[in-house]
Parts: C-alpha cells; sequence; structure tokens
C-alpha cells in the first residue's frame, strides 16, 4: 500500500504547476514523510524475524519498540514487546502510552508528555509526531486541575516550549495550525480583557473595547477559519495584514446608520459600498455558533481578499494592495499581525485554525 501511495504521490508532484510553490512543498513533505515509514515498516519485519530467530537479542528487542512507537506511532504494539530486561522508564511510559489518555490522571499526563518530548529531540522524520503527542498530553494536563500552582508553572512552561517546536515545523511545511494555541492572553491582549475558558477557547469581556494579537509576523498569502459564539449585539472586526496594506473584516459594524458586514480600510474608510466590500442587513447571529473563513491572496502588488460565513459568501474585494490603509489603533501593523477586535461585546473563540499559503511567517515569542 506504502508502495502504490509513493508512486501517486510522485505522478502528483511531477504534474503539479509550477506556480502552486506551496502545493507542491506540501507534496514533497508528504512524500518525504511517506518514504520514511515505508523504510521504517521494512525495517521492522527484518526485526521481527531476528526476533523469532533469537528472542534473547535485547538490543533489536528495543531497537524494534522504538520503530514501532516512534516511527510508526504503534505504541500499543510497542509495549507487547517489553520484557524485564527493557529499561524501568520505557516499561513505565509504554503502559501510559497504551492506554486511553483521557483516562490518565493528571501527574501521568505530565510523565507521558515529558516522555514524548525527550523522544522527540532523536526521533528524525517521526519528530512531529512525537511532538504533537507531547502537546497533547500536556494539554490534557492543564485542561484538568493540577492543584499546586508550583507544578501548572512548570507545565506551562513546558508546553510553551513543545508547541513552539511544533509550531516551527507545521508552519515550514505549510500546514494549518490552531492560533488559539498559540495566543496568551496575558501577554498577548491589546485592550480590554480577554480569558481561557474551557480547553483553549478564549472568550473577551464586555469593555468598550478588547483586542487580542496573534504572535505571528506574516509576509504572504495566507487563510484562516475561525468558529466563535457572539453573546451580545455590538460589532466584532478580524485585523489583516495585507501585503504592504492592512484591512480588516467587520462583522455587524454600522458607519453610516444601518448595520451591516464589511471589508474595512480600503481608501482607507471604515465601509466602502460597492466592489463587494458591503453587505448588508448583518449576517451575524447572537448566540449561535458561526464560521467565518478569510484568504488573503497576494500577487505582485494587488491583494484578493475573500469572506465566507457560514459557508456562504459574505466579502471579495481585489486591488492594489496600497488601497488598504487602514488606521492602526493598536500596536499590531506594524509587526504584520493578525488581530481580533471586540466592542461592548462578548464572544467566545472556539476554534482559529490557520494557513500560510505562501511567503514567509515568523513567529514573534514562545
Amino acid at each position: 500500500r506504502t508502495d502504490s501511495a509513493i508512486g501517486l504521490l510522485t505522478k502528483a508532484l511531477g504534474a503539479a504547476d509550477e506556480d502552486a510553490v506551496a502545493a507542491k512543498f506540501r507534496l514533497s513533505a508528504s512524500l518525504a514523510g511517506l518514504k520514511a515509514v515505508h523504510k521504517a515498516a521494512e525495517t521492522v519485519a527484518k526485526l521481527r524475524a531476528r526476533l523469532k530467530a533469537a528472542p534473547t537479542d535485547q538490543p533489536s528487542r528495543e531497537k524494534l519498540i522504538r520503530l514501532l512507537l516512534v516511527d510508526l506511532d504503534r505504541p500499543g504494539e510497542a509495549g507487547k514487546l517489553v520484557t524485564e530486561a527493557c529499561d524501568k522508564e520505557m516499561r513505565a511510559c509504554l503502559a501510559l502510552a497504551a492506554m486511553d489518555p483521557k483516562k490518565l490522571p493528571d501527574q501521568q499526563c505530565l510523565t507521558l508528555g515529558k516522555w514524548y518530548h525527550q523522544l522527540a529531540t532523536e526521533a528524525g522524520a517521526a519528530k512531529e509526531a512525537m511532538l504533537r503527542r507531547a502537546v497533547g498530553c500536556y494539554g490534557r494536563a492543564l485542561d484538568g486541575d493540577l492543584d499546586k500552582p508550583a507544578l501548572r508553572k512548570s507545565a506551562l512552561d513546558d508546553y510553551a516550549k513543545v508547541a513552539k517546536e511544533l509550531l516551527e515545523i507545521e508552519l515550514a511545511a505549510g500546514k494549518g495550525i490552531e492560533l488559539l494555541r498559540l495566543i496568551d492572553p496575558q501577554r498577548d491582549t491589546l485592550a480590554g480583557k480577554w480569558s481561557r475558558t474551557a480547553g483553549f477557547n478564549l472568550a473577551s469581556q464586555i469593555q468598550p473595547s478588547s483586542v487580542v494579537r496573534v504572535p505571528l509576523s506574516l509576509t504572504g498569502s495566507y487563510e484562516f477559519t475561525v468558529l466563535y459564539i457572539p453573546w451580545s449585539n455590538r460589532s466584532i472586526d478580524f485585523d489583516l495584514p495585507v501585503g504592504t496594506g492592512h484591512a480588516a473584516i467587520g462583522l455587524h459594524v454600522r458607519p453610516e446608520g444601518r448595520y451591516g458586514d464589511g471589508i474595512l480600510g480600503v481608501d482607507g474608510k471604515e465601509a466602502l459600498r460597492g466592489e463587494g466590500t458591503w453587505h448588508a442587513p448583518s449576517r451575524t447571529r447572537y448566540r449561535c455558533e458561526q464560521t467565518l473563513y478569510v484568504k488573503v491572496l497576494l500577487r505582485g502588488d494587488q491583494a484578493e481578499i475573500i469572506a465566507d460565513l457560514d459557508h456562504l459568501p459574505l466579502l471579495r474585494w481585489r486591488g492594489p494592495q496600497k488601497r488598504l490603509m487602514r488606521k492602526e489603533v493598536y500596536e499590531n501593523h506594524k509587526n504584520r499581525q493578525l488581530a481580533f477586535g471586540t466592542w461592548r461585546s462578548h464572544v467566545a473563540l472556539r476554534g482559529f485554525r490557520f494557513r500560510m499559503l505562501s511567503g514567509n511567517v515568523k513567529l514573534l515569542r514562545p
């Protein structure tokens, strides 16, 4: 099966449009990963045969356990090969890895997260898989009730290090990332108040304005999907770096006495009628989860902004980047950062999936 998949990916890579740089990069990464898995599977077969002939061959046993656990991500199979001769930490952590993570106590989730992070430092092609497991373990522990403040602080510090490593790998590979895990309300709030709710969700408090920024600097094309619930009847906007310009998607805004949804900042205006930049009446539905999809495309000195709300077209604009001149109210334009703002409104963010399509992205802090 891996042989045929490698063949299909190789064919797709050769046929990809030369201009589709991001797509070709992702295909290349997928092909490299699949080849690594195929090679690991071949090695596993040889080691199984060697162990069958010599069950006391401990080096081969430990190498097989590591391949199954790290390279092939099969902790259950790896656990079946453990014997008393294996390392004590390996025996203990493999027993935890084979269990349902949701049923593990918080402290054991932390232990497992640290172990996966340690494995990631030596994992090679499987580093991303180990980091992802580590992030999951730390996330479940932090969602729980760690009773000691010092333990929680240590867990948060460890989580930040692991999450940064994983983020850098995902961004380099052109993969989608969950921005809510990256935003820290204590460090990234520019105005008003934001706080964590369940898991990694974020919520704004009702203030004259509440603004939070994303600690990424963007110079290129990108897209994101936000799941949110507006709990009160006020305005929301998503501030967008667009090449050399800056704009925003404003929902339930009222620049001229009538509520609507629009692209803000074209020619420096808060709303420009026509050119696909305005939709009235507003399609905001209060106390209902809504899905906003935004794509920013750059082509030379031109830009295109696309916004869909609840999977239906909402706004479209295309033109020179220099026309996008939204006034900077908070300090997010200098570093080309995304920001999200509410105005006398309580909004819950439940998902913020982001992906670079071309260009560069820089993480501004851990």
